[in-house]
């Protein structure tokens, strides 16, 4: 999730970098919507999006797995984003990228825990 030689995915003019996706509005309003992220301070942001900004999981265990989702969804996207030939997404394919991404990794996660589901004939 990191090229500095590479513009971010969906053209803006900043770095590709985890800095970058960490910080990035449109990014963090997407968990707030999708995953009811609250907003952290500038100074917390990657820290949030890297997931040790907080010490007691047992108290914050709900928090740091949204954030876990979206910082995970956000990479997968990041990986297949980087090799695919083309231009960049542009802000609502990478959002619509996003949620696909977002459903893939919280499936797996379901999936993990408690099973495939099965058919009910």
């Amino acid at each position: 999730m990191q090229n500095r030689h590479a513009q971010c995915m969906t053209g803006c003019d900043q770095e590709d970098s985890i800095q970058h996706y960490a910080t990035y509005p449109h990014i963090m309003a997407f968990g707030a919507s999708n995953l009811w992220i609250q907003p952290l301070s500038p100074d917390d942001r990657l820290a949030g999006f890297l997931g040790v900004l907080r010490a007691k999981l047992d108290e914050h265990q709900h928090e740091v797995l949204r954030r876990a989702l979206l910082t995970t969804a956000a990479y997968k996207l990041n990986g297949w984003w980087r090799h695919q030939p083309g231009p960049r997404m542009g802000l609502a394919s990478m959002l619509r990228a996003l949620r696909i991404q977002l459903r893939e990794v919280m499936a797996a996660d379901w999936n993990q825990h408690n099973g495939p589901v099965e058919d009910e004939l």
